[in-house]
């Protein structure tokens, strides 16, 4: 087979799984988080050579785009107790091993919010207050783009 089309092959491969994965990790994060869906993600991340999906430790686009929210599910913990922490267990090592590889690189760090002052501003959304589009949309239970500031009431 020809590089360029084990490059198409790889590149489509890891599209595949950026999709399948934010779908599967983020589709609940206004709610709460799963872990069987952070379990896939550990499930995942064992076949790769790791910490992160590429080789030699370099950040893919899927790396890139679980970082934020994996960052932030201290705040289901925070606002909904222990049951929502990411267990310490054998199956869920790959996560941490990301987790922490990630969240270590100081290119990563630079663009992280303070947490403290992360729960001071989310906490309008976890006790109700917030009134914007995203949060009216999350208490009827409808993604953002459904809900018509027109129609629905807030």
């Amino acid at each position: 087979m020809h590089a360029w089309c084990l490059l198409i092959n790889a590149l489509w491969t890891k599209s595949v799984w950026l999709t399948m994965l934010c779908s599967a990790l983020l589709c609940s994060t206004h709610s709460s988080p799963s872990p069987m869906r952070t379990q896939n993600f550990s499930d995942e991340l064992e076949k790769t050579s790791g910490p992160v999906f590429l080789p030699d430790g370099q950040l893919s686009n899927t790396d890139l785009a679980l970082i934020p929210w994996a960052y932030r599910y201290y705040v289901f913990e925070h606002y909904r107790g222990p049951d929502f922490k990411i267990p310490q267990t054998q199956e869920m090592e790959p996560y941490h091993e990301w987790f922490d590889h990630v969240m270590n690189l100081e290119s990563v760090k630079r663009t992280l919010p303070d947490k403290d002052r992360y729960l001071e501003h989310i906490c309008k959304y976890a006790d109700g207050s917030a009134r914007s589009k995203v949060a009216n949309a999350v208490r009827r239970g409808v993604a953002a783009h459904d809900f018509d500031d027109e129609k629905d009431d807030y």
